[in-house]
């Protein structure tokens, strides 16, 4: 079975840190992405270059075995910001669906309905792996396999952990 996985960076980790309060640990979502199969053709991580350790961020994104493709936001005449990676990663899906017999995409965005649409009518299948919280009804029932992100599936920075447990709210493991 070969997979591309395709993940939209800013909804998994707004969502997991919005609902369930931590970003995403990239090496659970690789394990989410690859269904149990030694043959992952490509797995894109979708960003936008916010600053404030972005390049950190894609060396650790890249440890874990994605590949990441990085927009530079419009900065606006306002100096307000705006970037999506939709079409980026719609593109991606489009260009490496031959090589593929799953797609799976880590996203919760109810944009990407028409494109699980395309896939499926493509004779392949689609995983979407999302935070349940922030997946819009359409992805679920749309794909032939959705997985929510939990609290498992996050990466906890650990000076957090150290300062639960220095509060008492957090006890070591054996105790």
């Amino acid at each position: 079975m070969k997979i591309g996985a395709f993940i939209d960076a800013s909804n998994l980790n707004l969502s997991a840190i919005q609902h369930l309060g931590y970003g995403i640990d990239y090496n659970q979502l690789y394990k989410l992405c690859s269904l149990g199969s030694e043959k992952m053709v490509k797995a894109l991580v979708y960003a936008v270059n916010m600053g404030g350790g972005f390049d950190q961020w894609i060396e650790v994104v890249s440890n874990c075995g994605f590949t990441v493709r990085r927009k530079e936001p419009h900065v606006r005449a306002d100096g307000s910001r705006k970037a999506d990676c939709d079409i980026m990663l719609t593109i991606g899906v489009v260009r490496y669906l031959p090589r593929v017999d799953w797609v799976v995409i880590g996203s919760g965005d109810g944009d990407f309905e028409p494109l699980i649409e395309f896939v499926h009518k493509c004779g392949k299948k689609v995983r979407v792996i999302a935070v349940p919280e922030g997946t819009h009804s359409a992805m679920r029932k749309q794909a032939d396999e959705y997985v929510p992100i939990t609290k498992e599936h996050l990466f906890v920075p650990p000076h957090y952990v150290r300062r639960a447990r220095e509060s008492g709210r957090l006890r070591k493991e054996n105790e």
